[in-house]
């Protein structure tokens, strides 16, 4: 250069630092998008994330090439709002692609393979693929904690990463030291990053709640509540979550009202601060309806339901996995009130989706076959209501594990099938390991244990073993008691039992007592005209007849009849 004429120099030099001007440009503009996209997706405006991160990714291959490792920054940031939005084989490509150019670049890049490797678990984790969620979070935590040190702030990410796939498969004992170092590490760090220590306190908490050890987990929901507000103010979204997880303890315990006042106060935070069609508004909403299927406040449950799942639709797309589940939660309401012609094209198109997106051995998959099994049993459709039930049974097993709660439903809904049926010798073994599941763990006072063991009592009052029956009976009634369901489908499931039971053994005063205030129970809680008060109907009935009462049968028998002549309302009882 030195041997050209100096004006041939500044033309040269002109036109490099006019290059280097250019380059820098695009270079920023693409760090800009960056950012933009990470607001975008911290806001829940996943495809306006989207767009940004498309378009920084297409400024960086251009200026830097596809294999730099600029790129694999935006990849990783693009599945992360990929991953949110369901999009979960595009997430997944994203992911490896940005793995591959880590693995590929020189240099120290190990706490980016770690972090990328953390996300592509996670993702696997909601997919279901837990083995290879396992083996990509213990990955993730060597190589993070051997490049960064054992007592780096990534590290508590990682722990807490690999707990939550010891949680989500019921390994609880394998996943609260995960929680408790990952809660040590963050208190030991303190500094500005108090959510994330809130976030171990929850996640911990959370654990414990599964595991019904309420009285350890309500100390951390409250803290992590109250570091929350400390630091970010009460109208602050986390604390809004932080809110809600505290109302799903409430709800757990039966303790209604102060849920809701929970429930809502979160609800109010988020369309505050999101407006009301953002995605947590949907979450919250989701959560008060189930708050209200829990007190047969159904028409309430319905609205905040159909609203839930119009926003999901509308920000996830109609055949997304979080409408599905809004639209399963919904069909499930359908169910409990013999809508079943609405609920069956319902539950079959959520099945659908379940098993496009996250595979046919999903736990969620297996729920959605037995909703669908729930379904036909309900209807009388027992031949059709088995080989789904099987299946979820098997789903639920290989993915969740023998013992796990949601596996015990399905051993009481295949249970109910062959009863249904008459089929009691093939019924019994279902139910006894549903409730031992529940006598073996800490959920021995659970609604679905009295829904259990209210099934088993049936079962040995149709066997004559009515000691045994009586006892369970019994037992069923004193958890929904203690529980507080005065005016729940399934507190009237065990007032018409034990009606049944007192009628058959001919204690007559006994069972007409249980048997009006089932019926009464079952009219508040669903309407004069539901197949449930057909059957407390034709029970009392029964009972009246027994008593050789045959004036005040009639007109019960009559009812019943006019009843079960209407539309969706002709199910075996």
């Amino acid at each position: 250069m030195n041997n050209l004429p100096i004006s041939q120099q500044l033309v040269l030099i002109t036109l490099l630092l006019a290059g280097f001007l250019l380059f820098s440009r695009h270079s920023i503009r693409a760090t800009l998008l960056l950012l933009a996209g990470r607001r975008f997706q911290q806001s829940g405006q996943y495809p306006q994330a989207e767009q940004r991160y498309r378009d920084a990714l297409a400024i960086r291959e251009r200026i830097f090439g596809a294999e730099h490792v600029s790129v694999a920054i935006v990849l990783n940031s693009l599945g992360l709002t990929l991953k949110t939005q369901a999009r979960y084989a595009e997430a997944e490509a994203a992911f490896e692609r940005s793995l591959q150019i880590f693995e590929s670049a020189p240099g120290n890049r190990r706490p980016d393979l770690g972090r990328t490797l953390s996300n592509l678990g996670q993702l696997y984790g909601v997919r279901g693929r837990y083995a290879d969620a396992e083996v990509c979070q213990r990955r993730a935590l060597e190589l993070i904690e051997s490049s960064l040190g054992p007592s780096h702030s990534d590290v508590a990410t990682c722990l807490n990463n690999l707990a939550e796939v010891h949680r989500n498969q019921g390994h609880y004992a394998e996943a609260e030291p995960l929680y408790r170092r990952a809660l040590d590490l963050r208190q030991k760090l303190g500094g500005i990053d108090v959510v994330s220590t809130a976030t171990c306190l929850n996640n911990l908490a959370e654990l414990l709640r599964t595991q019904r050890r309420d009285s350890e987990a309500e100390p951390l929901f409250r803290q992590a509540l109250e570091i929350l507000v400390q630091s970010l103010g009460p109208a602050h979204p986390l604390v809004a979550t932080a809110a809600m997880n505290l109302a799903g303890l409430r709800l757990g315990q039966a303790r209604y009202v102060d849920a809701e006042v929970l429930m809502k106060r979160s609800l109010e935070i988020y369309e505050r601060v999101h407006g009301p069609s953002h995605p947590q508004v949907a979450n919250s909403l989701n959560n008060l309806a189930v708050l209200y299927m829990a007190q047969a406040r159904h028409e309430d449950a319905e609205r905040s339901y159909h609203r839930a799942i119009s926003i999901w639709k509308a920000s996830s797309g109609p055949e997304s996995i979080q409408t599905a589940r809004g639209e399963g939660n919904l069909a499930s309401l359908y169910v409990t009130l013999a809508r079943y012609e609405e609920a069956e094209p319902m539950l079959k198109h959520c099945l659908m989706i379940a098993e496009s997106v996250l595979g046919s051995h999903h736990s969620e998959t297996g729920e959605f076959f037995g909703g669908l099994a729930r379904l036909y049993r309900e209807w009388g459709r027992y031949d059709e209501a088995e080989p789904f039930c099987r299946l979820s049974l098997e789903i639920l097993q290989e993915s969740l594990g023998e013992n796990h709660l949601k596996t015990s439903l399905a051993l009481d809904n295949l249970g109910k099938i062959f009863a249904a049926q008459g089929r009691r010798d093939e019924a019994e073994p279902f139910y006894l390991k549903a409730v031992a599941i529940y006598e073996t763990g800490d959920h021995s006072t659970h609604p679905a244990a009295a829904k259990c063991l209210n099934d088993l009592s049936e079962l040995r009052r149709e066997q004559g073993r009515f000691e045994e029956a009586e006892s369970l009976g019994m037992r069923a009634l004193g958890i929904c008691e203690s529980r507080q369901l005065t005016s729940h489908p399934l507190t009237a499931d065990c007032l018409y039992n034990l009606a049944e039971l007192h009628r058959t053994q001919g204690r007559y005063r006994d069972a007409e007592v249980f048997s009006l205030q089932g019926l009464e129970m079952r009219e508040r809680v669903f309407g004069q005209n539901h197949p449930a008060v057909v059957e407390s109907l034709r029970g009392r009935a029964l009972l009246f007849r027994s008593m050789g009462h045959d004036l005040k049968a009639i007109p019960l028998e009559e009812r019943a009849q006019r009843i079960s002549r209407k539309k969706g309302m002709d199910r075996p009882l």
